[in-house]
């Protein structure tokens, strides 16, 4: 069984920004599916069904969360010195499912409630639509997502899917990380508010 070692850690633009390709394998993928599914016949019998994906209990979907968190943590804080200076910590916060049908895909929207958006990619025929973001002064920034892909993107990239045309189903974990601020934390500072100013100085310096 494999665990989600990292393969491979790519920088996706000048932002902070990563595709991570694990060794999650198509059998691992496969019971994800069956544990979703399983999930989706437990809400349709409960009359007060939980809030995030992630109160629902299952083996393999546990050993993602595991994974997702240990990853973000550790890209994050290494490649933002100042995150991880300020020894800030991110956890798994609400989790849902995509699941696009073809002619489907997911409209252009941003995560405002979380420090960072990041996306496990279960199945993903082909042709069943990139990943499409749009930063600094509307650029497009592509991304076809492959099985075991990890995408991890700040809340406030603008982004959408593109419509799913391929004959099968495309499926996707999704996760909103929130921060943690360790009691040995230098400050209070929250993200957002670093992120922001992050994005200030770098538009600044563009327009220099």
């Amino acid at each position: 069984m494999k665990t989600g070692k990292i393969q491979t850690n790519n920088p996706l633009w000048d932002y902070p920004g990563w595709k991570v390709k694990t060794d999650f394998d198509t059998k691992f993928n496969n019971d994800l599916i069956e544990e979703i599914y399983s999930i989706a016949e437990e809400v349709k019998r409960d009359p007060n069904p939980k809030d995030s994906l992630w109160d629902y209990h299952r083996p393999q979907l546990s050993i993602l969360k595991t994974a997702l968190t240990s990853f973000t943590n550790n890209i994050v804080r290494t490649n933002i010195p100042e995150i991880g200076e300020l020894n800030y910590r991110f956890k798994c916060d609400m989790g849902w499912v995509n699941v696009r049908e073809p002619g489907q895909g997911i409209e252009l929207h941003a995560h405002p409630d979380a420090s960072f958006a990041v996306t496990y990619y279960v199945k993903t025929p082909k042709g069943c639509g990139d990943l499409i973001c749009y930063i600094k002064d509307g650029k497009e920034y592509r991304i076809t997502p492959e099985e075991g892909d990890i995408i991890i993107i700040p809340f406030y990239i603008l982004h959408e899917i593109e419509i799913n045309k391929s004959n099968d189903l495309r499926i996707s974990i999704s996760t909103d990380f929130t921060q943690v601020v360790d009691k040995n934390a230098k400050d209070a500072l929250v993200l957002k508010s670093w992120c922001d100013d992050m994005m200030k100085v770098k538009e600044w310096n563009s327009a220099s």
